[in-house]
């Protein structure tokens, strides 16, 4: 079914003065085109008598809420949305949080390392080899951690 097959449907042509006179109405209103248009039509005929209240309380209330307003309540719904999705972030973040290697004893980064190594977590059998490197550790190209006293015995013969 096309537009002009549609009975609810209408097609108006504003001359320059209607055009001006809807810029004028939506500049005090705060209307966007097509609403302010509605609205107008509304009061209208509400006063002339061919409007009934009940049709015409809800045209108003419809038609009746400034840019402005409808904006506030879509910039509300975005920004309730983004910090939704901020939290929801943030928790994911938590989530993923890693403990800091740096701080930990020797016996807690062989802990942490073996552990990482048994649940298959590359990232963190990395990280705790670069903290152990940086404590002068060193790794067999299978992964086995060498103490320095080890390293350096294995590397002497």
């Amino acid at each position: 079914m096309s537009e002009s097959e549609k009975s609810w449907v209408h097609k108006l042509f504003f001359n320059a003065y209607f055009e001006d006179a809807l810029a004028k109405y939506r500049a005090q209103t705060g209307l966007g085109e097509s609403y302010a248009i509605l609205y107008a039509l509304n009061e209208y005929w509400f006063q002339i008598g061919v409007m009934s209240k009940e049709g015409y309380e809800y045209n108003r209330k419809r038609y009746g809420t400034p840019l402005t307003e409808n904006l506030k309540k879509q910039l509300k719904a975005q920004e309730e949305a983004q910090k939704k999705a901020e939290l929801q972030q943030q928790k994911l973040i938590d989530v993923h949080k890693r403990p800091d290697y740096f701080s930990m004893t020797d016996d807690q980064l062989l802990d942490a390392y073996l552990h990482a190594q048994r649940t298959n977590d590359t990232s963190a059998v990395q990280l705790i080899q670069y903290v152990a490197k940086q404590r002068g550790y060193k790794f067999t190209s299978d992964g086995r951690v060498l103490s320095l006293k080890e390293s350096v015995s294995a590397e002497n013969p």
